[in-house]
């Protein structure tokens, strides 16, 4: 039964043998984020995620961040945790380190900061793709209803008495540029 106990929370991301020291987190939002999910520091596994829960019943006040260190790493205070979300959905807790000489203790709570994701970059590089097309294919309807009043009953009259007066004119200038062309060739025959 010890076994079973301490096998089952090793895969919860808690190890009874190892150090535990507790730092927190404070995010907005936690998408993708799930207890024993990896936390780096550069590219380091330096802990694990082990609870998250709200601040307080609002939620917007933000989401704590439990966060396991199972390795004994000297963290900077002014660092910054990020959550991580790969393209396939898994997320990690990322830690860039600061600059400080002063490092976290245990029960300290980190810096955070919100970063997109790839799919965030993607729809934001999409949407203004998106409105552009959209204005397109509105100017083309306005376009399609402009077409499609000329092609009304009362107009299609006008269009086609249109037609027939320049069929007649066409054929009045063919006449005089004949008529004047055998005169000009009379001319020029003298």
């Amino acid at each position: 039964i010890t076994i079973l106990i301490l096998g089952f929370n090793f895969l919860k991301g808690k190890n009874l043998f190892e150090k535990n020291d507790k730092i927190y987190a404070i995010f907005p939002k936690v998408t993708g984020l799930l207890g024993s999910n990896p936390v780096l520091v550069n590219g380091l596994q330096v802990g694990m995620v082990s609870d998250i829960h709200e601040r307080s019943r609002n939620l917007s006040d933000g989401i704590v961040v439990t966060i396991n260190l199972a390795r004994d790493v000297d963290i900077p205070k002014n660092s910054v945790a990020v959550i991580s979300a790969e393209l396939l959905g898994s997320a990690s807790v990322v830690i860039e380190p600061g600059n400080s000489a002063e490092f976290l203790q245990n029960g300290d709570t980190l810096a955070s900061r919100n970063k997109p994701g790839l799919l965030d970059e993607v729809s934001s590089s999409i949407n203004p793709a998106l409105k552009s097309l959209d204005g397109t294919l509105q100017s083309m309807d306005s376009l399609i209803q402009v077409a499609g009043t000329y092609f009304d009953p009362a107009t299609k009259n006008n269009f086609h008495k249109i037609f027939a007066n320049l069929s007649a004119a066409s054929t009045s200038l063919n006449t005089l540029i004949a008529s004047q062309n055998s005169s000009l060739n009379k001319t020029l025959a003298h």
